[in-house]
């Protein structure tokens, strides 16, 4: 069960609260990459958590779009 944390620099308690959920393994994307924006989410991934004051508005509109059609949580 694997989640996926975008945006945020320092996401290491987020991590670790994730991983004491059974999440695993937690993955992390700053947001603030341009290169970013094309990648797309794991198909692994169980839950999306956005970090919205370190993300773009373009990335954080693209990650919600492609969660809602995987049917994952964000």
């Amino acid at each position: 069960m694997a989640a996926l944390i975008v945006g945020g620099d320092r996401v290491g308690t987020y991590k670790d609260f994730l991983a004491e959920r059974g999440y695993g393994p937690v993955r992390h994307w700053s947001g603030r990459k341009q290169s970013e924006c094309h990648r797309t989410i794991p198909i692994d991934t169980r839950v999306v958590v956005v970090m919205v004051d370190y993300v773009n508005h373009g990335l954080a509109r693209k990650i919600r779009r492609s969660a809602d059609e995987m049917d994952v949580p964000v």
